[in-house]
């Protein structure tokens, strides 16, 4: 009677439940589990026993408590419990049709094939065969398997900053990013940011706010997600550096610094404290020039740091007029203002329009403050978008970009992506960028700039040559295969 009444009791029977639900088989629609799920790793305390898939309990166990820390006895005691060919509940391993599953992390230095799973498909636990005594565990990722082959998985990379929308020049590099088809990428795009002129400029919060939800439930669903995050300099560094604090702890955050003004502005000591721990927090940091590379040495000795390399646009249906059969019309794209050099090739048109007098000057792009615009055959076309610059370059003769201080701009590219011979300043990435294919000048040097553009103007056949070379730079540096391996060793160098 004691015995029935012990057995009968709450406290007994919660133990008996408990029990059975450490040792319970996997339930029969085990093998319909979708890829997804499969990195979801069961892992065990250090008495042995399966942790559940969610709640405070896993979080404590995630990363303390693995099978290799269970004792050897309890191993073999729950093997004898479940017989010869299945796993203890402390390697528990979930069988599913045609997925050959691989663990990234923990066996990277072993063979993959020497892991793969026994895909019979009867939704029972499977064993694998382990090497040098390593306990069998599930995997982190799982990829269909094809004629006895591992396919290569895609890796999935949000793109954070402004909204592609805008017609800045983040704005260009993030759309280019998500419009071009990659091989073994698949880039999508968060706004953090809509300028002053949307949405965003008048609610900064609620588009900052928009954008962590959003990325949380891109992380829910994929916990491999890549974020990359694009700075500028000064407040962009506190608004999306915000982002990199946050999700850093679980993902991999990979920062892309593209301010023009990021070095001059990193020799304030508020700054410099801020740069500096934006720059440690993220997993690598791309820089586009060498002189950003310098200063993120400088203020973070630590970080991984890459030169990195803009996507190009996406071009244009129309094939780009011959450049001999071209009319005298010389480009300009980007802020019409001080800091892309526009009073210093004014002061050079004007030597120009006195030995060219048909030369025509366009200015693509939105009007600075408190600037204006004129001289003879001078026309200013306002803020226009990338499709409309492309078109207008297949039409031109020169591009010309003399800007006091410089990152990597688009416009470059999208000059050397329709041939046409470029004249640049010496700052940024710019003379990297050109390479033979144009002329560099120095920053205010009106006089040098304006004998360039007089040179090509008058001189269609040198015009053509150097737009043959500024071609062959593009195809060489800017080609879609050469950017992808790129972004993959970049996200290959992070580490979690």
């Amino acid at each position: 009677m004691a015995d029935q009444l012990r057995t009968a009791s709450p406290r007994a029977s919660s133990v008996r439940r408990r029990n059975r639900k450490r040792r319970r088989l996997p339930p029969p629609h085990a093998r319909q589990v979708s890829v997804e799920a499969a990195h979801r790793r069961p892992l065990v305390d250090r008495r042995g026993s399966v942790v559940p898939q969610s709640g405070p309990r896993l979080r404590r166990t995630r990363r303390r408590h693995l099978t290799r820390n269970v004792p050897h006895d309890r191993q073999s005691r729950t093997s004898a419990r479940h017989g010869a060919g299945h796993t203890s509940d402390t390697c528990a391993i979930w069988r599913m049709d045609n997925v050959t599953l691989h663990d990234s992390r923990r066996f990277r230095d072993r063979p993959v094939d020497a892991y793969r799973a026994n895909v019979a498909g009867n939704g029972q636990r499977s064993s694998w065969g382990s090497l040098g005594g390593e306990p069998n565990c599930t995997s982190r990722t799982a990829v269909p398997k094809k004629r006895g082959r591992m396919m290569r998985s895609r890796t999935q990379v949000v793109h954070v900053g402004p909204s592609v929308e805008g017609l800045g020049g983040i704005e260009s590099v993030i759309r280019a990013y998500v419009t071009q088809q990659w091989s073994a990428l698949d880039m999508h795009a968060v706004a953090s940011w809509r300028g002053t002129e949307g949405d965003g400029g008048k609610q900064p919060v609620r588009t900052f706010l928009e954008a962590m939800s959003q990325l949380r439930k891109i992380i829910q669903t994929n916990t491999d997600t890549v974020i990359h995050i694009h700075v500028s300099h000064l407040g962009s560094f506190i608004r999306e550096g915000a982002l990199a604090f946050f999700f850093r702890r679980k993902n991999r955050v990979v920062l892309t610094v593209h301010g023009s003004a990021f070095v001059s502005t990193s020799n304030s000591l508020p700054w410099r404290l801020i740069y500096r721990a934006v720059l440690s927090r993220a997993s690598a940091v791309c820089v586009l020039n060498e002189g950003a590379y310098k200063r993120v040495v400088q203020l973070a000795p630590q970080q991984t740091v890459k030169l990195a390399t803009n996507p190009p646009p996406t071009p244009p249906a129309m094939v780009p007029t011959p450049v001999e059969k071209t009319e005298r019309i010389v480009i300009f794209a980007g802020s019409v203002g001080r800091r892309k050099g526009v009073d210093t090739l004014l002061d050079a048109w004007a030597e120009v329009t006195k030995q060219v007098p048909d030369a025509q000057l366009h200015l693509y792009g939105p009007l600075e403050r408190d600037f204006h615009v004129s001289g003879k055959n001078v026309v200013s076309k306002g803020r226009v978008t990338e499709l409309h610059v492309c078109e207008a370059l297949g039409k031109s003769r020169v591009a010309v970009l003399p800007s006091r201080a410089e990152a990597m701009p688009i416009f470059v590219i999208e000059a050397l992506q329709a041939g046409r011979p470029t004249i640049v300043s010496a700052v940024g990435a710019m003379p990297e960028q050109i390479g033979k294919g144009g002329v560099v000048v120095q920053p205010e040097d009106s006089s040098t700039l304006a004998a360039s553009i007089i040179h090509y103007l008058c001189d269609p056949g040198a015009a053509a040559a150097d737009g043959q070379l500024a071609r062959r730079m593009y195809d060489e540096k800017y080609s879609r295969t050469r950017l992808e391996s790129e972004l993959l060793e970049t996200y290959g160098l992070v580490q979690r």
